[in-house]
């Protein structure tokens, strides 16, 4: 069977709507690569459920049960924890698995949410799903990585008695472009695989 999926593992209802958009704009916009198909993510519901003892490896023992698994992504917040440490364990971890599939680690600081703080411009003023979203006041001068509570601070910019939820991900996430996400910084760790190849 021909091995054409990434699979993707996540902490949040959010991110499994965000995600697969994310990474088709990656996919095709920037490397122009048409043979993968991006598979919904599998949703660890809180970074606990994969830090925890065997977690991170369940999740990763489901996504090599798929025989068209070509790669995996797992994509978390750091929130208080070190991005670097925290991907170095969890990246220790699925190296002992001894899968041959590549996988990639990616920690967000803080949050994901932090990355559309770097893309403001790009994102205020604009419809979501054909309602009013962000304001156009909506600007943020500090620097992402070390704001919390981000789905709290752009509620303060969306219409009168709405609130920014989880699924808003999905809306925002084809809007920034692409270099913008660049200033939301991450720890990006690789796990090598005997059958790498080619890197996607």
């Amino acid at each position: 069977m021909t091995r054409n999926k990434i699979l993707s593992i996540v902490e949040g209802d959010g991110d499994v709507e965000a995600l697969p958009i994310l990474l088709r704009r990656l996919l095709f916009e920037v490397k122009e690569r048409f043979e993968f198909h991006i598979d919904q993510p599998k949703n660890a519901h809180g970074c606990n459920n994969l830090t925890k003892f065997k977690g991170i490896e369940r999740f990763l023992e489901l996504c090599r049960a798929d025989s068209s698994c070509a790669a995996i992504l797992v994509l978390v917040d750091t929130d208080e924890n070190c991005a670097k440490d925290l991907a170095l364990d969890l990246a220790a971890r699925a190296r002992l698995l001894g899968l041959q599939i590549p996988i990639a680690i990616v920690c967000a600081t803080c949050e994901y949410e932090a990355w559309f703080l770097a893309s403001l411009e790009t994102t205020a003023n604009q419809s979501i799903k054909g309602r009013d979203g962000l304001t156009k006041d909506a600007k943020y001068e500090g620097e992402v990585e070390n704001k919390r509570g981000v789905k709290e601070w752009l509620t303060q910019y969306m219409p009168l008695g709405r609130t920014y939820r989880d699924r808003t991900f999905a809306y925002l996430t084809p809007r920034p472009p692409l270099q913008y996400l660049e200033r939301g910084r991450k720890t990006h760790l690789e796990v090598p695989s005997p059958c790498n190849g080619e890197g996607i």
